[in-house]
């Protein structure tokens, strides 16, 4: 018996699932195995269709709802043709998926994944194009085809490794062989590897785009250099042949000599360019009245130095151009001599002596390249004469050329190093210091008189603000005396009518 009250006993253990419990008809135990399995079978089904969902959000059929009394509305829905309609895809493409996918090839790629991925973006402004116009725009070097961003972008290398990022390597060019070697159609293999099978075999492919490249641009880049040289040079002599800078120089040094009176930085008879810089650095000290400067000959009030004092906020700068001002106005317009200085502090000698040697590197590279072709060392040439004479062709003329101009470039590059020298000699600088290591540039150096003109403009500036400021407050006060004139005046001939009205006034009562 079992523990409950009125539950049945466990069935016998054994085979079988044993006799149903009793109360419980057989029929009625079929039909429930027989829902459940059909309850299974739809589950199924509906998980396979894979119909779009209707996105929602649900809620209950609470009582005085809308959903709540909805027994009433009975639809007709076919579910076979819901799925139909709403189905991820037609029922054609379902039933074509099956059959396609067991036909799918696997592709085949003759290079690792990143690598495919770098050709893959390499290749894409010549997607308008097929494999084969590529290949033989490449062997003709046709303009057309191979753009200037189009060749840049398949000549690209990785900045860590230098090796290129789109054309092919050895071990690459080494898979393409064997692969055509093998005899399979190119269909089998993803786009990189198409690619790579496509060119692999083009003789001198980097040294070859490397001349269409030079061709196009080498022209550009030679007078771009050459501008820059012609700057950096026409900079340093206008710096050198200023009398309106040298002059300002006289007046600084005399001006630090008594700043520096006493010290052991006195009785200076010069002083680096460097110093420019500080002289809208020191601050003047505060003061009540503006000093009258001492001066050498005797002047008339109208031709004394008249000195802001404005304390804190004025520099030595500020008191130069008082005295230049007052003295010698023409030597504030010195940035008219130097107009080359702004543009050449961006010039760094350096970086042009570097892209000088990497344009020769590269010309290097194509000039053996074009030997060994001549030679008859060209191991992967075609042997279509096509391919061998346009090379052959464009490479020593234009090598040859190209030469001559690097050669001239670097010419012109020692000559400005020349004159940087002998210009940096002529203010003090010692001429063999600035040829070393770790010297200071050109471009700096020059940056020392860039800064000095545009801390010069800004006292200027300031000087005219002020030199306005006072015409305005001069007359201010010229007007205001001249009121006071008028009034005084109407005064007193109000005064002299009245004593004369009184004068007549008694002579008639007399």
């Amino acid at each position: 018996k079992g523990k409950g009250k009125g539950k049945a006993p466990p069935p016998p253990k054994g085979k079988g699932k044993g006799p149903l419990p009793p109360g419980e008809p057989k029929a009625k135990a079929k039909s429930k195995a027989a829902s459940a399995a059909e309850d299974a079978k739809e589950k199924l089904r509906r998980a396979v269709a894979k119909v779009k969902p209707l996105g929602w959000q649900k809620v209950n059929a609470e009582e005085g709802t809308v959903w709540a009394d909805l027994d009433g509305e009975d639809f007709d829905v076919s579910r076979s043709m819901i799925e139909s309609l709403f189905a991820w895809g037609n029922a054609q493409g379902r039933a074509a998926r099956p059959r396609s996918d067991s036909m799918a090839v696997t592709k085949v790629s003759l290079t690792t994944e990143a690598r495919a991925m770098g050709i893959c973006i390499g290749l894409h402004s010549l997607k308008n194009y097929s494999l084969e116009v590529v290949r033989a725009a490449i062997i003709e070097l046709n303009g057309a085809v191979l753009t200037a961003g189009a060749t840049e972008l398949l000549l690209t290398c990785d900045v860590k490794t230098g090796q290129p990022t789109v054309l092919p390597i050895a071990e690459e060019v080494a898979a393409a062989r064997e692969f055509v070697a093998s005899g399979q159609h190119p269909d089998v293999l993803d786009d990189a590897s198409k690619f790579l099978v496509a060119v692999h075999d083009v003789p001198h492919l980097h040294d070859r785009l490397l001349l269409h490249q030079f061709r196009g641009n080498f022209d550009s880049r030679d007078a771009n250099l050459r501008l820059l040289l012609e700057t950096m040079k026409g900079a340093l002599l206008q710096v050198k042949g200023s009398r309106r800078l040298a002059s300002i120089l006289k007046l600084i040094l005399k001006t630090g000599n008594l700043l520096n009176d006493g010290t052991a930085r006195g009785d200076a008879q010069g002083f680096r360019i460097n110093t420019l810089t500080q002289l809208s650095q020191l601050k003047q000290a505060e003061q009540t009245a503006a000093p009258s400067p001492e001066v050498s000959t005797p002047r008339s009030e109208s031709e004394q130095v008249q000195l802001r004092a404005g304390g804190m906020s004025l520099t030595l700068m500020d008191t130069l151009v008082d005295i230049i001002a007052a003295q010698k106005p023409e030597l504030l317009e010195v940035a008219e001599d130097l107009s080359h200085v702004p543009a050449a502090v961006r010039i760094e000698l350096e970086d042009v002596g570097r892209d000088i040697h990497q344009l020769r590197a590269s010309l290097n590279r194509i000039s053996k390249s074009a030997s060994l072709k001549e030679a008859g060392g060209d191991s992967s040439a075609d042997s279509s004469s096509e391919v061998q004479d346009v090379f052959q062709t464009l490479a020593p003329a234009f090598v040859a050329r190209a030469e001559g101009q690097l050669a001239s470039l670097s010419e012109m590059l020692a000559e400005c190093i020349e004159v940087y020298a002998d210009v940096a000699a002529f203010f003090g600088e010692k001429r063999d210091a600035v040829k070393k290591p770790g010297a200071t540039p050109a471009h700096e150096w020059l940056g020392y008189i860039k800064r000095f003109l545009e801390d010069l403009q800004r006292a200027v500036t300031a000087y005219k603000a002020h030199q306005e400021k006072m015409r305005r407050r001069a007359a201010k006060k010229k007007q205001k005396r001249g009121s006071q004139t008028r009034k005084s005046r109407v005064d007193a001939e109000a005064v002299l009518a009245a004593a004369a009205a009184n004068s007549q006034a008694t002579s008639e009562l007399r």
